[in-house]
């Protein structure tokens, strides 16, 4: 499955490949020396066009972007239809993420730190009866036992990572259409820079990461953009309705989002946006 030559930086070995399309990385650095990366590995087909609904007016879609091909991958459902494919244009969204400035980019690994239960308590909606039923037999517990026993909810479990992720460019496409795309996107700072870097940033196609032009580290983040993000998923979570970005026909909220979860997660929006104040 994987090329002789990877991984090619001896920091990084394969912990774990299963069954599953989850295969675990292992990262052993000076910095981090035990950090654990999950990564999914699916099949995909190129398709030989973008499909007709996808948005292709968007600010933050430049010309090599649209030279991109869509893909289509297996959609992974709980039933027993296996047959079932669904478009991705997940080539271009990584493009956009290469495009980005660090501090951008950083607004969004933050975003996804903050919904964890690290940052966010975890919470005893209720109505968890038949669970703790369950458990009374499993453990053999007295009613008394039962009423001191309690369920909590963490935010990992109620939030996809691809709804913080649809949210996020909604608010970095808003900052664009009001500020510029230079106010998200980066730029050549002079034709110096240009004869002696080809580009600020990365390169816009999709390609290896090596291949990018790696800027210096840094650790700014954009509070108000951040903010703007759970603006947006407060939202469109009181309206039932979150789209998904190139697609924005598209509810990106699954079964349970629709029903009783939705005001769970909107519980934990409230709260990081306390903590955004």
């Amino acid at each position: 499955m994987f090329a002789s030559s990877f991984p090619k930086d001896e920091r990084l070995i394969i912990k774990d490949v299963t069954i599953h399309p989850e295969v675990l990385l292992q990262w052993r650095g000076s910095r981090f020396k035990d950090l654990q990366i999950s990564v999914d590995i699916v099949p995909a087909v190129r398709l030989p066009s973008w499909p007709p609904t996808v948005y292709k007016e968007s600010i933050l879609l430049t010309k090599d972007m649209m030279m991109l091909p869509s893909i289509a991958v297996p959609k992974m459902t709980s039933g027993e239809n296996e047959d079932l494919w669904r478009c991705s244009m997940v080539l271009q969204e990584i493009a956009i993420f290469r495009n980005m400035l660090p501090k951008i980019r950083n607004s969004y690994i933050v975003s996804k730190i903050l919904v964890h239960s690290h940052v966010c308590p975890q919470v005893n909606f209720g109505g968890n009866e038949e669970m703790k039923e369950y458990y009374r037999h499993l453990k053999g517990l007295s009613e008394e036992d039962l009423e001191v026993i309690y369920m909590y909810e963490s935010i990992e479990s109620l939030i996809p990572s691809y709804l913080l992720k649809m949210a996020f460019l909604q608010a970095v496409e808003k900052r664009a259409l009001t500020n510029g795309i230079h106010s998200v996107y980066c730029q050549l700072r002079d034709k110096f820079d240009q004869r002696v870097h080809t580009q600020e940033c990365l390169t816009p196609s999709y390609g290896p990461a090596e291949t990018m032009f790696h800027q210096e580290m840094s650790s700014d983040v954009d509070i108000p953009l951040i903010r703007e993000l759970f603006i947006l998923l407060e939202n469109g979570l009181l309206n039932r309705f979150v789209p998904s970005f190139l697609n924005p026909k598209q509810n990106v909220l699954n079964s349970k989002l629709l029903s009783g979860d939705a005001e769970k997660v909107h519980k934990y929006v409230e709260f990081i946006l306390k903590l955004l104040e």
